[in-house]
């Protein structure tokens, strides 16, 4: 990113799309996000930080053991 002004830029239109965030259960979400943030559609954008906030979410939950793993299935299995 070039400058302050920039980054700024893109501090707020992320502070925007995860506005509405509100099922992160007590987790503390980090978000790192390059230049590209200012040219993507917001509802892009938004659904993005959504989706990665829910993995995130999960992710961590399974590492605490607050829930068990699902398998993966079998190759070759559906």
């Amino acid at each position: 990113m070039a400058g302050a002004v920039e980054r700024n830029r893109v501090r707020r239109r992320l502070r925007e799309a995860a506005r509405e965030l509100h099922d992160h259960r007590g987790y503390d979400l980090i978000v790192s996000a390059d230049a590209s943030v200012l040219t993507v559609p917001f509802s892009l954008l938004r659904d993005q930080v959504e989706a990665a906030a829910r993995g995130a979410v999960a992710r961590a939950r399974v590492v605490a053991g607050a829930l068990a793993p699902v398998p993966a299935p079998a190759a070759g299995k559906p």
